[in-house]
């Protein structure tokens, strides 16, 4: 991890008030209830007040990220009550995709015929019990399992670094936040139980997928060939909070799953059902999409929300005939650029770095 400048020092965030944010990714409804929990935590540990921020990075950053071939950061700066300060850089997504380095000696060269760009990252959000002595419930029940959310995890790193820190009294010690790393990307990426897994997706859809995608298990595609069937059905708890038909027609079928577009997750993890009654909230994005979705069966619709994940963007689209509504909710939540009225979900060049196809005229789409 290349040395970053120091961050600057932040300021409190005493009294913020914001309504119910989702854990799922880390974006800025989230982050008043971060530094909140986050300030909490090192208030604890440190025996003092303190007030933590943190800094995200912005699409700005993620475009330069990606055509440098450099590692996507965000900031978590904390202040005590005396005025002392510090902050560090942290590998951070934006919209929940993380970017980073591929080759740390290919470095973008301005002008260059060939450069060599970042590649991208999608967090893993595996299912894992709510509590650690919790082996004779309901493996599949949603109320006794949590997701591991990067947010999440973020934050018990943060609070573990805290304390070596304090232990050691270098809470404002720029040589030791200069060693110790918060968010190790690059490992996460590599190790075989990956937290990170590479991401490139087709359209908006795809993306979606892949950020709100749940694993049932911690498990591979080769061993999930031994999951039995009773393994993968849904479970009467996933209704409001995972999508029934959308999963893979693969040896995954069943074990890795997608969130509902109305369910919700807190900082503990624990998957909250759709509050509203409406069948579009209860499935997932990419079921969203298929016009008629109930009149079909399951597997119509699973294959429909594969094959829309799967959509080319293509140059001189024009808006369906047909729509089911979801089409500009799923452009928007993706927040990359305001779509126009011709433009649709599925054709859309949607990534969280702006990255798309690019024509024969050399500009992006």
């Amino acid at each position: 991890m290349e040395k970053k400048p120091q961050a600057q020092k932040a300021g409190s965030r005493a009294g913020c008030k914001t309504a119910k944010a989702n854990w799922l990714v880390l974006d800025e409804a989230l982050k008043p209830e971060w530094e909140r929990e986050a300030s909490k935590a090192v208030s604890e540990i440190c025996g003092r007040t303190f007030s933590v921020e943190i800094g995200l990075p912005t699409r700005k950053d993620a475009q330069r990220a990606y055509r440098r071939n450099e590692n996507l950061y965000g900031t978590i700066s904390w202040i005590d009550e005396a005025g002392h300060g510090h902050g560090v850089y942290v590998p951070m997504p934006f919209h929940g995709v993380f970017v980073l380095n591929c080759n740390p000696r290919a470095r973008h060269v301005e002008g260059a015929r060939h450069t060599q760009t970042a590649e991208c990252a999608v967090w893993n959000s595996y299912l894992e019990p709510l509590k650690k002595d919790e082996k004779r419930v309901d493996a599949d029940d949603l109320r006794h399992r949590r997701l591991r959310t990067f947010p999440r995890q973020l934050l018990h790193l943060f609070r573990k670094r805290m304390e070596e820190a304090e232990a050691s009294d270098c809470v404002f010690d720029e040589d030791y936040w200069g060693r110790a790393g918060l968010v190790p990307a690059q490992t996460w990426l590599a190790s075989r139980a990956s937290l990170l897994r590479r991401a490139n997706p087709h359209n908006a859809a795809d993306l979606m997928s892949q950020i709100a995608g749940v694993r049932r298990y911690v498990v591979s595609r080769k061993g999930a060939m031994g999951y039995a069937v009773d393994k993968r059905m849904n479970h009467r708890t996933f209704d409001g909070r995972i999508c029934p038909v959308d999963t893979p027609e693969s040896e995954m079928v069943g074990l890795s799953l997608q969130l509902a577009r109305g369910a919700w997750v807190d900082k503990d993890g624990v998957i909250h059902p759709a509050e509203s009654a409406n069948a579009i909230d209860r499935i997932s994005w990419g079921t969203a999409l298929i016009p008629f979705s109930h009149n079909n069966d399951g597997a119509r619709d699973m294959m429909g929300a594969k094959n829309l994940r799967q959509a080319t963007p293509i140059l001189g689209r024009e808006e369906p005939v047909v729509k089911t509504g979801a089409e500009r909710a799923l452009a928007e939540a993706m927040a990359t650029a305001r779509p126009t009225a011709a433009w649709t979900a599925t054709s859309w060049t949607a990534t969280a770095t702006g990255l798309g196809t690019k024509p024969k005229g050399g500009q992006r789409q």
